[in-house]
């Protein structure tokens, strides 16, 4: 199935026609195209406020700075995740300190931390979809006295307790960059029901400019950055947030088919009974004794077929093969992690089954099970 149809280039070529692709000029808070898509994303959620970023990274930064973290600042943040959610730490002049996972979930384990007291942020991020405890994760940030911001960049739509992730914490930023479930090419968007906050990541994306009181001005000690998006950008994720729950049902019921028919050797991800994943990416455990072949055997043979071709909905892949302080950009924030260290060297991600048919799904683990030894013709 397209990701992007007619809707998509009738609303780009509305905005191409009407010759004015940015608002930002005339308007703080953007043209019609910013504010609509804004304003639905918000509703989406049953949230106050939404704002729109450039990029995932750059409502990461935004949030950081709108919250106030500064240079000597310290923030939780797990070891296996994207790199921009610690780089984004780096960028306010903030220290990371590293929680483990949780080997069952993937995600930052909030029991598990023993570091300082004086933590001005916890980052827990939905890593492949999954949400993460946020209980035990707002519990702790009640012990410590920080802010929680979450990172939902992989899992727009999923749900703990049968409510949305994003709108747990103080803050919560999204991805919608072409890999993601819906996407405007490259953006983010920044979620809170605090109205300071929320100005301050409009002055934030902005080049610190704020709007009050009918009159444009600049905030004092106030850095900006141009954080904006464009008219065309807003436009294709308006259509786009219309098809997500679409997108979500076709994810979530192939995903489902896959985890009932992985071939032995090749476990399913963990789900918690208070999570609703969305399964953005399939995030299994490889068996190299029961598969009878080591990861890059299997993916290279499943490159070979065309069944991973490196690009979204079409990628077979070991996952993160390092925790992230073994960057050499990280390393002086190392803190020993042995979940997040042992996952990874037996990790194996399936990212198969998005947008696309179930016919098309039972192709590729078809190929899977040939790869793997398991040659069954599957119902």
């Amino acid at each position: 199935m397209k990701r992007f149809g007619d809707e998509e280039i009738k609303a780009v070529t509305e905005v191409l026609r009407s010759e004015r692709l940015s608002g930002f000029y005339k308007n703080f808070l953007g043209g019609e195209k910013v504010q609509e898509y804004e304003e639905a994303f918000a509703r989406y959620h049953n949230v106050r406020f939404a704002v729109s970023t450039s990029s995932g990274t750059s409502a990461l930064h935004t949030a950081l700075l709108a919250l106030g973290v500064r240079r000597g600042n310290l923030a939780i943040v797990p070891p296996l995740t994207f790199v921009s959610t610690v780089t984004s730490v780096l960028m306010c002049g903030a220290k990371p300190i590293f929680c483990d996972i949780n080997p069952q979930t993937y995600n930052l384990d909030p029991s598990l931390y023993d570091g300082p007291r004086d933590v001005k942020v916890i980052l827990p991020v939905h890593l492949l979809g999954t949400p993460c405890n946020m209980k035990a994760v707002l519990d702790l940030a009640e012990d410590l006295g920080a802010y929680v911001l979450e990172d939902c960049a992989q899992a727009i739509g999923a749900k703990y307790n049968e409510k949305l992730v994003g709108t747990f914490g103080d803050m919560a930023i999204f991805s919608t960059v072409h890999t993601k479930v819906i996407s405007t090419g490259e953006g983010g968007m920044v979620l809170t029901d605090n109205d300071e906050l929320a100005s301050r990541c409009r002055q934030i994306r902005n080049h610190g400019e704020y709007y009050g009181q009918g009159k444009v001005g600049w905030t004092p000690n106030l850095l900006g950055c141009n954080y904006r998006i464009t008219e065309i950008q807003a436009a294709i994720g308006i259509e786009q947030l219309k098809k997500l729950d679409f997108f979500l049902k076709l994810q979530k019921e192939n995903a489902n088919w896959i985890v009932e028919n992985l071939p032995e050797g090749i476990t399913p991800p963990y789900i918690p009974r208070e999570a609703e994943p969305i399964y953005y990416i399939i995030g299994c455990l490889y068996d190299e004794h029961k598969v009878g072949k080591t990861r890059d055997e299997v993916i290279k043979a499943l490159t070979d077929k065309g069944v991973n071709k490196n690009v979204a909905g079409n990628t077979v892949s070991k996952g993160y093969t390092q925790p992230l302080y073994k960057l050499p950009i990280f390393q002086k924030y190392a803190r020993s992690c042995p979940n997040a260290e042992e996952l990874c060297q037996k990790s194996f991600w399936l990212d198969i089954h998005r947008w696309c048919s179930l016919d098309e799904v039972k192709e590729k683990m078809q190929a899977i099970r040939e790869v793997t030894k398991r040659v069954v013709q599957l119902p």
